[in-house]
């Protein structure tokens, strides 16, 4: 905010402008987020939430004030947290279980926002219900339930676009939630691009890009996965036909002819994209049953199919030693999952 007032356009534009929503006329301190939102709320609010802010209205003021400290009669307290991240911590605060109904999916940039501030200002109640929203997802309960979400949301948390994958991994970090590393490492390693290219920009217009150890780490697990999903193709294909086949020369022929020369050769983008635990894209498009031509036969595409879902089961129970995370009890049901 200026010192000096002005009455030109330009200085009246870069002035805190006032949150429509959150600007109490009871309020007793100015909270200025970033450069130009400002919300009037009270302090013991704030306070009774958190001992940082706490201790910051506990700070005695100067018997005077410059007028850029003050807005409408109001102390005004400055916090680095974007205009966009703080008003979700004060809909939290202040609404409570209105703003996120408990048993309701949230939107990820609200929850990123409150879990970020949650965090930095030690308000654990916030932090503990953002982290058990962030489990539903990167901790599911059974390898079942991570399927049948689709892996990218939950019944608590809105489906997470992949370009917000960075944000996801950045703040799982933050939280030092090292359980929910394997699978945010495993969706950032689905696209190439956001390991290495300009990373993405939050709900509130800030840049967001991984550190070089983390891609390091990313670069790492995507080389494992890619390894892995290409012994998984090779293992469902190659142990031939099923035992209780009727006509084993043509499904064995069929068969190799699909590994080798059919969709995993023409879709290698799907069928080597590090991704093993899904491969539903293109796999069962190989196997098809049919009794026609030389196509696999039912018996044979069932037996494929099962031994494609085992292999996928195998890898997800050591999903965290091939990411390079591990994690204790990886795949037993957890109480608050």
């Amino acid at each position: 905010m200026q010192s000096q007032p002005s009455s030109s356009s330009a200085d009246i534009s870069s002035e805190p402008q006032k949150d429509p929503e959150l600007w109490f006329e009871d309020g007793n301190v100015v909270i200025v987020a970033g450069t130009h939102a400002a919300f009037r709320v009270h302090a013991g609010v704030l306070s009774r939430h958190s001992e940082i802010f706490q201790n910051t209205f506990g700070v005695p003021q100067p018997p005077l004030p410059s007028p850029s400290d003050v807005i409408d009669g109001r102390p005004v307290v400055h916090v680095s947290d974007s205009a966009y991240d703080f008003k979700q911590l004060l809909h939290m605060l202040y609404d409570g279980a209105r703003f996120m109904p408990p048993d309701r999916s949230a939107a990820f940039g609200v929850l990123a926002a409150v879990a970020r501030l949650g965090h930095k200002y030690h308000i654990e109640w916030v932090l503990e219900e953002s982290k058990r929203r962030l489990r539903s997802i990167f901790r599911p309960a059974s390898y079942e339930e991570w399927l049948k979400q689709e892996r990218r949301g939950s019944h608590l948390v809105k489906t997470i676009p992949s370009p917000s994958w960075i944000e996801t991994l950045n703040l799982i970090q933050l939280l030092g939630e090292t359980d929910m590393l394997p699978i945010a490492i495993y969706q950032c390693c689905q696209v190439p691009s956001l390991l290495f290219g300009k990373g993405m920009k939050r709900a509130d217009g800030t840049a967001e890009m991984l550190d070089l150890p983390t891609i390091e780490l990313c670069t790492k697990a995507r080389v494992k996965l890619i390894q892995r999903q290409s012994t998984l193709n090779a293992e469902t294909f190659c142990t031939g036909p099923s035992g209780s086949c009727k006509r084993r020369a043509e499904c064995r022929r069929a068969i190799v002819e699909s590994l080798y020369l059919g969709q995993v050769c023409r879709w290698p983008s799907i069928c080597l994209a590090g991704d093993p635990t899904n491969g539903d894209q293109c796999i069962p498009h190989l196997i098809e049953g049919s009794e026609e031509g030389g196509d696999i036969c039912d018996v044979c595409a069932a037996a494929l199919m099962k031994r494609h879902e085992n292999g996928k089961r195998k890898i997800w129970e050591e999903l965290p030693t091939i990411i390079g995370v591990p994690v204790d009890n990886w795949d037993q049901r957890m109480d608050d999952a």
